[in-house]
């Protein structure tokens, strides 16, 4: 089948670095909205944790490996949501969608403008 627009197609190397960037500004955002919000320090664990994989995505290193933990983050805060309707502002399918853009970083790679090396 023919593209509507072939001249997108060259832009495919780009993909990841998008995911990259919007996976990176939400663990980071996430990471110290939670470290701002609580004392407990299970929490303050996991949110220096969130900013930690945000760090990393944003500047692409390990960035197959940040997908794995990004993934098992995001399934993680699935669970949470289910239990506890009222965490965080995000809805079920947005955790699962975050969840399966992080997975797609594993088979992807790190895109352009990262410090991994490329596929």
């Amino acid at each position: 089948m023919l593209s509507l627009f072939p001249i997108f197609l060259a832009w495919n190397w780009y993909v990841a670095f998008f995911f990259r960037i919007f996976l990176g500004y939400y663990f980071l955002t996430t990471g110290i909205k939670v470290l701002k919000d609580t004392e407990n320090t299970q929490k303050q664990a996991v949110g220096i944790l969130f900013s930690i994989l945000g760090s990393l995505f944003v500047v692409g290193l390990y960035a197959q490996l940040c997908g794995i933990a990004g993934f098992i983050c995001s399934f993680g805060l699935f669970l949470l949501k289910r239990r506890n309707p009222s965490f965080l502002g995000e809805s079920v399918n947005f955790f699962i969608l975050l969840g399966l853009v992080s997975l797609s970083l594993l088979f992807l790679g790190a895109g352009p403008y990262a410090f991994d090396l490329p596929l």
